[in-house]
């Protein structure tokens, strides 16, 4: 996790300048969105009328009790639909840049490197027993 204040992560805390996602892959030192992940969403599209037990977790991102699992991506607006694992686990939008600059207790949320992509009904049922 980047735990680190550097200058761009101190501008923005200090004065909201917005970051970029290419800001933040700099100060992770790892794509937080890489290319092959937009490729992939793009190829993957909407799985709105796909079967429950068939939709796929395309990407992970997480922090603490918290995960994002996300199924489709949406590149005019920047945000994400998938399935939220928190204190309600449900489904939702999450936006890629409020997860990529978001802080709390100076941590970053963080993507996943080694998930790879998963059947949405695996994660929800293993999510559900723990």
């Amino acid at each position: 996790m980047v735990t680190g204040d550097t200058e761009k992560f101190k501008r923005h805390r200090v004065h909201k300048v917005p970051l970029t996602i290419n800001e933040i892959d700099e100060v992770r030192g790892h794509a937080f969105f890489p290319q092959e992940l937009k490729k992939r969403f793009k190829e993957v599209g909407s799985q709105e009328d796909v079967p429950e037990n068939k939709k796929m977790v395309i990407a992970k991102y997480f922090y603490a009790s918290w995960t994002w699992y996300a199924l489709e991506y949406d590149p005019e607006t920047e945000r994400f639909f998938g399935w939220v694992d928190g204190p309600s686990p449900e489904y939702g939008h999450f936006s890629l840049l409020e997860l990529g600059t978001m802080r709390i207790n100076g941590f970053a949320i963080e993507r996943d490197l080694y998930c790879g992509e998963k059947k949405l009904s695996e994660v929800i049922t293993k999510c559900q027993a723990i």
